[in-house]
């Protein structure tokens, strides 16, 4: 009988309660689908609804779940508190308490934790988000952290996420974390559908010892390929190249330059400009085409005098190899080629002149 008084109290609430506007069945109205119990209140002059639950309402093909809510019916906004959940088709976005404003489709999310995840189980987590409910946009800031599928770090200080374009934007202080690799820049566009992020001016790259900087790119997560244009500047232990575009294969560690492309080697004192270079991990090879140039500065430390060697050709291919992996007669030549140019002849034609 207990059962039955408390179920006819809830169906009064619901059908003869004045200014139930929001518990119709027109399509732009919230729907309370389930609780525990509901009842009318009156505070300062403004009518309320208190919900307890587990509660669900539906607005906008958009789930809303909480433990307990009160709902302002002057103001038409609901304020949910406990285990709060928004579901709309596969996004789900979660805290502790939420503020809807019915009116702006606006669902306000703060609090300690505030998380968002999409259908590829991107997880993104902050304390601030607001999301609208009609066009699937979330607004986030103060500081935001996504964890993609494959353990991918994306940090911002705000940014936004579109969930019908599946598309997340970073702004301001993004840092990117993968295994290896980091990359800070200033904006950051990642494609959850395509898996590729976009990276805006102000980009640098850190990869161990070696860093690259550049104005433009983005990161094919799927191919593991970098692209970057517009002033790349590459610096590593002992080299550093300039080029208009790069390609880095980051699986196999390969990268192709294109452009103007200059080069320096440190160590052997190696200057380069080509098209086109092609550097090949596994085989250690630098190919240069597209009217490539070297030019080579050799230095005798004793009198610290230069002698300087340039060379061009239509194709230019350098490749190290292990001294023990060379035929011994190859070793013998290329021994004879190097005292051969790094002497004097001159000086020792004169030295022999005067010996006579």
């Amino acid at each position: 009988m207990r059962n039955r008084l408390h179920i006819l109290a809830f169906l009064t609430v619901l059908l003869l309660a004045p200014g139930l506007r929001g518990w119709s069945q027109e399509a732009d109205q919230v729907k309370l689908i389930s609780a525990k119990s509901a009842q009318l209140i009156e505070k300062n002059g403004q009518n309320y609804r208190k919900v307890v639950g587990p509660a669900k309402f539906f607005h906008n093909n958009t789930y809303l779940l909480c433990d307990t809510a009160l709902w302002n019916v002057t103001t038409n906004i609901i304020d949910a508190a406990g285990h709060v959940r928004i579901i709309q088709n596969r996004t789900q976005l979660s805290s502790n308490t939420l503020q809807y404003v019915v009116d702006e489709n606006m669902a306000k999310f703060r609090g300690a934790l505030v998380q968002l995840e999409d259908k590829d189980k991107n997880t993104l987590r902050t304390r601030y988000l607001d999301y609208n409910t009609k066009d699937s946009v979330a607004i986030f800031q103060g500081g935001a952290a996504m964890r993609d599928k494959d353990g991918q770090v994306i940090e911002s200080q705000y940014g936004t996420y579109d969930s019908k374009a599946h598309l997340f934007v970073f702004n301001d202080q993004v840092n990117m974390y993968m295994d290896t690799t980091f990359v800070k820049t200033s904006r950051l566009e990642y494609r959850s559908d395509l898996n590729t992020a976009y990276f805006g001016y102000g980009t640098d790259m850190w990869q161990d010892d070696n860093m690259l900087s550049a104005n433009d790119g983005w990161y094919d997560r799927d191919k593991e390929l970098f692209f970057f244009r517009r002033n790349v500047h590459l610096l590593t232990k002992d080299q550093e190249s300039w080029s208009d575009t790069l390609y880095y294969h980051r699986k196999v560690n390969d990268v192709e330059m294109l452009g103007q492309v200059e080069l320096m080697d440190t160590t052997r004192n190696v200057f380069a400009l080509a098209g086109r270079v092609e550097y090949t991990d596994s085989l250690s090879r630098v190919k240069m085409t597209v009217t490539p140039a070297v030019m080579g500065i050799d230095k005798d430390e004793k009198t610290s005098r230069r002698d300087t060697v340039y060379f061009g050709a239509d194709t230019i291919i350098y490749r190290g190899i292990k001294r023990h992996l060379v035929d011994s007669l190859w070793n013998v030549d290329a021994e004879k080629r190097l005292k051969d140019l790094t002497g004097d002849p001159v000086a020792e034609d004169w030295r022999k002149a005067a010996a006579r």
